[in-house]
């Protein structure tokens, strides 16, 4: 009797502990599913007043068209993101400082950037905060050099220059070229080395190589030079009103050897402020309205249905780094992750080719941290509208 009354009682005793086991599983899978935050704060930093305030705000807009989009396909579940903004005002200072609040404010990664000035100055601060920043709108190389806490989805344009100047060679075969630049802007400063290593590489000799100022607009001198060398191509390396100052000062020199440029010339500014002189000009974007691709297509649409005005170029890149930044958050919240920063950084990195509405293929993925996609070689025909030239 006393053997079957111990027995009995060990029964008791495992089946009191399978049990608890099973109510801790429970307890355990029901705190999984309550641990899913139900607001997640992400920051966004932009030029929303100031000089690039049109640039800034048109990155915003892609922001919350993407942002949009994501909700009514459901993709955050129960949780809200609420963007939380700042103003850098295209001011190095105030770009360190929005970085500062919005750390504070307990964001866990940034969107952000509308010029290079301002986000290199910002990036250390979100580095040492250890909050991701992903680059919008800054092309210069080199940026991502700061931590693992800094993405870019404006591709330096390095790959964009080789691809025109070997495009240039081909079409037009030219063996001599004039680089006018500004030595005081960091933005063509990175474009000048781009632009020389993409001439070496298709063996056109550079005889002129003319630093000068952000602010000049006298090229008559650099002109002459770049004429008395021969040289076939010219590269004016400024902002795009300067840049169309140059070839109106070129031709009325009498100096018209083919002309190609930066991505900043596919704006208006450019073809106002160059008109009939500037046909012919060449130009590569990662973006262009023109393109086939399907994200590409169904971005555009949505963005004429939404603001009913056309989409440009920084505001596909607002779009494409929110949908980027999207997908990640969502992917580490369905995972049952803490949405904290550190883990969005690693799901940024782990994201892999994405749908791309930047370059001409429709796909896109992050290698070392910098966005990856072919760009596209334009043309201003005799309409001054951009055409891909191929």
């Amino acid at each position: 009797m006393t053997t079957i009354a111990n027995h009995s009682r060990r029964q008791l005793a495992v089946l009191t502990l399978a049990a608890g086991a099973l109510a801790l599983g429970l307890s355990t899978a029901g705190f999984a599913q309550s641990a899913r935050p139900a607001e997640v704060k992400l920051g966004i930093a932009l030029s929303l007043t100031g000089n690039n305030a049109e640039s800034g705000r048109d990155s915003k807009r892609g922001i919350e068209l993407a942002l949009e989009e994501m909700n009514r396909a459901g993709r955050f579940k129960t949780t809200k993101v609420n963007l939380v903004e700042a103003d850098d005002a295209s001011d190095s200072n105030r770009a360190v400082t929005a970085v500062q609040r919005l750390a504070s404010e307990g964001v866990i990664g940034i969107v952000g950037g509308t010029v290079s000035n301002a986000v290199r100055a910002a990036l250390p601060m979100a580095q040492r905060s250890k909050v991701p920043f992903v680059i919008v709108n800054a092309f210069t190389p080199g940026l991502t050099d700061v931590g693992d806490m800094v993405f870019q989805v404006s591709q330096p344009t390095g790959a964009f220059n080789k691809a025109a100047v070997a495009l240039a060679v081909k079409k037009n075969k030219p063996t001599k070229a004039a680089l006018l630049w500004a030595q005081d802007n960091p933005t063509t400063v990175g474009f000048r080395d781009d632009f020389i290593e993409a001439l070496k590489a298709n063996n056109i000799a550079l005889v002129v190589d003319e630093p000068m100022k952000a602010l000049d607009s006298d090229f008559t001198a650099q002109l002459r030079k770049a004429m008395n060398a021969g040289a076939d191509l010219l590269l004016p390396n400024f902002n795009s009103a300067q840049n169309a100052a140059v070839i109106k000062q070129a031709h009325s020199l009498g100096y018209k050897p083919k002309t190609m440029g930066h991505v900043g010339d596919m704006s208006n500014s450019f073809t106002s402020a160059g008109g009939k002189e500037v046909i012919g000009h060449v130009a590569n974007s990662a973006f262009f309205p023109g393109g086939s691709s399907a994200p590409l297509k169904a971005f555009l649409t949505a963005f004429q249905g939404k603001y009913n005005i056309p989409a440009t170029g920084p505001a596909a890149l607002g779009y494409q780094a929110m949908r980027l930044t999207g997908e990640a958050m969502a992917r580490m919240l369905d995972a049952g992750q803490a949405a904290t920063a550190d883990n969005l950084r690693v799901a940024l990195g782990n994201l892999g080719s994405q749908p791309s509405v930047m370059g001409s293929s429709g796909t896109a993925s992050f290698v070392n941290r910098i966005l990856q996609y072919d760009g596209f070689t334009l043309i201003l025909d005799e309409n001054l509208r951009w055409q891909e030239w191929k």
